[in-house]
């Protein structure tokens, strides 16, 4: 099977998934980029500094960034409108099988329309969820709907990450039986090797990051925008035992330095991290909190889950249901966006259960397996084998 995969730019999270199908029996892949962004040291409007991640991004296959054409010819410019040159020529290899992310880039629509002509099936992959679809008006998911179900037909088989993204590619005209379910993965073996901290190595990164060992550690990981409310730990953390818990704030950005205002004496921030010093902070969290109003599938919380961690998670995140990564009450508490008094309630419960905490992080471990890149390359070669008519799934 030949699989040419299209990307706006190396991102951290897909790279081991490439690597992974790459590396199987019987498949030929390439990654075609839009973009260099992420290979060298870009800005990040996101964490307001120049970034470059510290892991090899294009390791272990074969990819090629295409020219850029049109609006702009910077090479590290990853917007959505801008076109690149030699997408026919890369579809006129003898792909069996071709994967888009999304259909907003530009880029997607002459893919697909060239995948149509050249009898190449399309598969097509975005965490999208209902949760955020449903709360914009009517008049404009009517719209909306007219142009997906134009991109849509194109499509052979769907990839959903989650039970809110298959929900949302229902609403937009996927048909059922050409929807299966394909985690974005993350690089869980790099994770998991944190798992294995012992006791003694936990608390001397908790006193390098200056965390008196008898607190109870409630983490967050990512950027510190408006829309990921960061804020309703430090609200819920004051309407708890001041000298019990504390909060670690993994990450940088525009929010930050009001944060710091904020908080009190037991919060610590470690500015920006890259990647690979995540895990290990992680894994000296007792519970980590995604508070977003707005995320259509964190990862923070696949990563979490790897190291065993339960997960306090936001009504308004799109990554729980029976088919995701986050269960209510098997590998963490789904808590109302915004409420800190039902957010603290979640946090003391957890922190003064051990068993109960012992057993949700089990059941957090597990639930991970199914998000590594081992897991995702399997679903998305059965799904292939759909697009091309070569398996009895249905």
């Amino acid at each position: 099977m030949k699989i040419a995969v299209f990307l706006s730019h190396p991102i951290q999270h897909f790279s081991p998934l490439w690597k992974e199908l790459a590396s199987r029996n019987g498949i030929q892949l390439k990654v075609f980029y839009f973009s260099q962004h992420g290979t060298e040291q870009t800005f990040d409007p996101g964490f307001g500094i120049e970034v470059k991640w510290d892991v090899d991004l294009l390791e272990g296959y074969e990819s090629e960034f295409l020219p850029r054409q049109w609006p702009t010819r910077d090479p590290f410019n990853s917007r959505w409108n801008a076109l690149n040159r030699g997408i026919t020529g890369a579809l006129s290899e003898g792909w069996d099988v071709a994967y888009v992310t999304g259909y907003a880039h530009l880029n997607n629509w002459h893919i697909a329309s060239a995948c149509r002509r050249k009898g190449v099936k399309l598969l097509y992959h975005s965490d999208s969820n209902f949760i955020t679809e449903r709360q914009k008006p009517l008049w404009q998911r009517i719209l909306k709907k007219s142009l997906i179900r134009r991109f849509f037909s194109k499509v052979s088989v769907f990839l959903a990450v989650g039970d809110h993204n298959r929900d949302y590619l229902l609403y937009y005209g996927a048909a059922s039986n050409r929807i299966r379910f394909c985690a974005i993965p993350v690089d869980e073996r790099r994770f998991r090797q944190c798992a294995t901290l012992s006791e003694e190595e936990k608390c001397l990164l908790r006193r390098e990051a200056g965390i008196p060992e008898s607190r109870h550690v409630v983490g967050y990981c990512g950027k510190m925008i408006g829309i990921k409310r960061p804020q309703d730990i430090i609200a819920a953390l004051g309407l708890l035992d001041g000298d019990k818990y504390c909060a670690l704030f993994i990450g940088g950005g525009p929010m930050e330095r009001e944060m710091r205002k904020m908080a009190g004496a037991s919060s610590h921030f470690t500015g920006f991290v890259n990647q690979q010093q995540i895990p290990q902070l992680i894994a000296i969290c007792d519970v980590m909190v995604v508070s977003s109003e707005r995320d259509a599938h964190p990862l923070t919380v696949t990563e979490s889950q790897c190291l065993g961690i339960p997960v306090i998670l936001s009504d308004r995140c799109g990554c729980y249901g029976p088919n995701d990564v986050f269960r209510d009450g098997e590998s963490g508490i789904l808590y109302p966006c915004g409420d800190v008094e039902k957010l603290a309630g979640a946090i003391s419960c957890l922190a003064n259960d051990n068993d109960l905490r012992a057993r949700i992080g089990m059941r957090a471990s597990e639930l991970a397996e199914t998000h590594s890149a081992q897991s995702s390359a399997s679903r998305f070669i059965e799904a292939a084998q759909l697009a091309l008519g070569t398996t009895r799934h249905a």
